[in-house]
């Protein structure tokens, strides 16, 4: 009743339901044995030779104590917004699962990048840590100490121009974006 609803809602039980029996025939010839359903569920079996980023995502990033090389992979496969520019009509639930599992995975995705740039801090990787704050910041572009971060690292690495017009970019951003002047530590 839950995933007839959530795509098909708005046609009613019997034709939500048929619909969904229907997909799931469809995904079954499709998936095979790695998709499982029956009355009370619908899952992918994980043990089979079946690959999906996003669980994949969730698995290396649910372990970041290991920061580094594998946590950087994993971040590789967040590429922005989850389903961005996927839509199904008059599926208000649908759409609001999706916002939740965007913002899910947004928050998991840039608490990742603050585990990755504390590892490359920490290592003294000045050029890993500046390509991991930009990366933030393309998550975030209003964060404000990500944006400290990131010029001082440039100032650390010897780029003061780039450091300086990275505060221009700062300001411009918390103007246009919150209209706000930056903090007196940034400055």
């Amino acid at each position: 009743e839950a995933l007839a609803g959530l795509f098909w809602g708005e046609m009613g039980e019997e034709p939500s339901r048929a619909n969904l029996r229907l997909t799931l025939s469809r995904l079954r010839k499709l998936l095979g044995p790695c998709l499982t359903a029956d009355r009370r569920e619908v899952r992918c079996d994980f043990d089979r030779p079946l690959w999906v980023d996003i669980h994949e995502f969730e698995q290396a990033t649910a372990i970041w104590q290991a920061a580094g090389p594998a946590l950087a992979a994993a971040l590789n496969l967040y590429r922005g917004e989850f389903l961005h520019d996927f839509s199904v009509g008059d599926a208000p639930e649908f759409e609001m699962w999706v916002l939740g599992a965007r913002e899910r995975l947004h928050r998991l995705a840039l608490n990742a990048l603050h585990a990755l740039l504390q590892s490359e801090l920490a290592a003294g990787d000045y050029p890993g840590a500046i390509n991991t704050s930009r990366r933030m910041l393309d998550l975030q572009p209003w964060h404000e100490e990500a944006h400290r971060r990131l010029m001082w690292l440039l100032g650390m690495s010897g780029q003061r121009g780039a450091a300086l017009a990275q505060y221009e970019l700062c300001c411009r951003i918390l103007d246009q974006e919150l209209g706000v002047p930056p903090e007196d530590a940034t400055t």
